[in-house]
């Protein structure tokens, strides 16, 4: 690895974590919320899976250009998108989805509330994962979570199973499974 790929390996080896926790399938569809770092990893990881397709949605085309590079099958960017057209929009592009893999961090889509827009697109029996701390509290339908029997959790970062992965994880980067150094801007 070089010492770029190295000073990620901990984040790389937190979103391995997530998708370990994650129980993706062959054949299941994700959409991904939030492209940067954690998501672009996040989705390279999940495509490792053997997931059928992946979307990818974020505020920034940039980042969505990254992830159709490096990952995903068909993004949106929400930005200037109010929920109904952007929930009408992915729900043609996308119907439903087996999982939803959050890395938005704090919601900065001003005009919805993409936790909302996500549960909307879960089939049901899905799970929505959550990587990373969101700042303020967003509302959830707790109904639409109990009606169609979905999982919703964040991670357990455990160090132990952690460490078991970091070795796992350095031969993915270093064999270019993942390819870290596509990250690095600057």
């Amino acid at each position: 690895l070089s010492y770029e790929e190295g000073a990620l390996l901990e984040l790389i080896c937190g979103t391995i974590r997530l998708i370990y926790d994650a129980g993706l399938h062959v054949g299941d569809k994700v959409l991904m919320l939030g492209q940067g770092p954690a998501g672009l990893l996040l989705a390279q990881e999940a495509r490792l899976t053997g997931i059928a397709r992946i979307y990818a949605v974020d505020l920034y085309d940039n980042r969505l250009e990254a992830s159709k590079k490096l990952a995903a099958d068909d993004t949106l960017n929400l930005n200037g998108k109010s929920h109904e057209e952007a929930l009408d929009i992915l729900s043609q592009m996308v119907g439903r989805v087996d999982v939803v893999i959050d890395a938005m961090g704090d919601n900065r889509w001003s005009q919805g509330n993409s936790i909302d827009l996500a549960l909307n697109l879960l089939k049901r029996h899905g799970k929505y994962m959550i990587f990373g701390h969101r700042g303020k509290n967003d509302s959830v339908n707790t109904q639409l979570i109990s009606n169609e029997d979905i999982t919703m959790r964040g991670f357990e970062p455990g160090i132990a199973k952690t460490k078991d992965l970091t070795n796992f994880t350095v031969e993915l980067v270093s064999q270019g499974r993942i390819k870290a150094a596509e990250l690095i801007t600057h």
